[in-house]
């Protein structure tokens, strides 16, 4: 239950941060010749390979395991949270096939292979 409430603060969170960064495209730059540079805000991504859910959020949001293209870079598995129709993402983490496979490697360590029952 505290790890709900945890994750649905989280996603508030990084909803109400990508409203702030929206409102501040819209609102006109001040004009000062020592002006720090514009943030990139937006992002180009494809998600080239679903694999599946992880779990899915109350709100509809559900966090997914993919194989996503960001900024036309190379392919990466990334994990975060979508809203239904993949428009709107959270904070997620991205990485390459070998930190995939350790990762696995770690996780085989930690859970071990539970062999599943045969059907006669």
């Amino acid at each position: 239950m505290e790890n709900e409430k945890l994750e649905q603060e989280r996603m508030k969170e990084a909803f109400l941060e990508e409203e702030e960064l929206l409102e501040e495209e819209k609102e006109p730059a001040a004009e000062s010749a020592e002006a720090a540079p514009a943030r990139e805000t937006s992002f180009i991504y494809h998600v080239r390979e679903h694999y599946g859910v992880l779990s899915h959020e109350k709100d509809g949001w559900c966090k997914e395991l993919n194989l996503v293209s960001w900024n036309n870079g190379p392919d990466k598995f990334d994990i975060r949270s979508w809203d239904h129709l993949h428009r709107r993402k959270t904070k997620g983490i991205t990485l390459w096939p070998e930190e995939v496979e350790n990762l696995y490697r770690i996780l085989d360590r930690m859970f071990g292979r539970k062999e599943e029952p045969v059907n006669e």
